[in-house]
């Protein structure tokens, strides 16, 4: 893979991926076939998407020349992860066109959180980063504003603190990249050794952990898989150490017959209406509906709670990028105003 592919992949391959599985779902929705789709599309991206084009190409090499299923063929063309190719195996053979709207719903909802912690820190960090680079500058200008009073008065106005050197815009920025990867690093220790507490202080983890696996196991369980199976088949997904662990927890308790499903949940800390839902769903044999009621439930809350994040950490972000932009230009308004009332003859 050259450099130019590398960077496509980076930054604009979800983009064109989002649209190509939104062409096909709805294709194989109409009943259309894969194939069929794949070989109509690839045509205008010839020339107009040569990266694309080659993964298209991939896809129908091996699923028409080596004869691997679709899902496989996805898998080893690069455009879908080992982790999505589980999350959607069994859902593909039954329902094809949902396997594809799950996997957009899952990349956009994982989109608009990354966009929303990106607008909190990234405009102080750039903030941060300017000052550091124009700091004498910035310095320059402000001794020039005050030579005329310095040149003449007995006491001298200094100029302020911030623009004296880089250290102190160097230690903010440090300091809040220091914060950012701090807090990766404890929601990463949180997700191996207790996640009880990762739910309760990041909800939208929880949020996302029932929505992830749950419509996982609904359409498993739609499709035929019994209910033990569908909790296998997630508990081998070892690239989520949340899912991982919750689930082999589930089903080894489950083959043991010591608690149920919604038992082993309720010990971390998941919320008290889906575990009410499946624990009505495993006492009345109602399961898949307790399912559905939990997948509905939570969709809600989350698609809520996405909303209140894209909409109040970028403003919070704004603000703080404000604050930092105007605390030093104020102080540079105050020694060239305020501070040279001090003018002594």
């Amino acid at each position: 893979m050259n450099l130019k592919e590398i960077i496509y992949k980076k930054l604009k391959f979800k983009k064109d991926r989002f649209f190509l599985f939104t062409y096909l779902s709805e294709g194989l929705r109409n009943g259309s076939s894969i194939s069929e789709l794949l070989e109509t599309i690839s045509i205008s991206y010839k020339d107009s998407n040569k990266y694309l084009y080659k993964y298209i190409s991939d896809i129908l090499y091996y699923m028409e020349e080596l004869g691997m299923s679709e899902p496989e063929a996805f898998k080893e063309a690069g455009v879908i992860s080992n982790e999505e190719f589980f999350a959607i195996e069994q859902i593909f053979y039954s329902e094809p066109y949902k396997a594809l709207e799950y996997l957009n719903t899952k990349t956009s909802s994982e989109d608009n959180l990354k966009w929303a912690i990106g607008m909190l820190f990234f405009p102080t960090i750039l903030v941060l980063i300017m000052f550091l680079i124009f700091q004498p500058e910035l310095k320059d200008f402000t001794e020039q504003m005050l030579e005329p009073i310095n040149s003449m008065s007995k006491k001298h106005i200094d100029i302020p603190e911030w623009f004296k050197d880089r250290t102190i815009f160097g230690t903010y920025l440090f300091a809040l990249i220091s914060f950012i990867t701090a807090l990766f690093l404890y929601i990463n220790y949180l997700k191996k050794n207790n996640i009880k507490l990762l739910f309760k202080l990041f909800k939208i983890k929880e949020r996302e952990f029932i929505l992830n696996n749950f419509e996982i196991i609904l359409s498993l369980m739609k499709s035929g898989q019994s209910l033990m199976r569908s909790i296998e088949i997630i508990s081998e997904q070892k690239n989520d150490p949340v899912s991982y662990k919750i689930f082999s927890e589930i089903k080894d308790s489950m083959k043991e017959g010591d608690k149920f499903m919604y038992e082993v949940l309720n010990e971390y800390g998941i919320d008290s209406a889906t575990i009410s839902y499946l624990m009505s769903g495993q006492k009345n044999n109602t399961l898949i509906k307790a399912i559905e009621s939990v997948v509905n439930y939570n969709k809600s809350r989350y698609d809520k709670l996405i909303e209140k994040l894209t909409k109040y950490m970028p403003l919070t972000g704004e603000i703080a990028m404000t604050l930092i932009l105007l605390l030093p230009l104020i102080d540079i308004i105050n020694v060239t105003t305020i501070g040279a009332l001090n003018f002594e003859v």
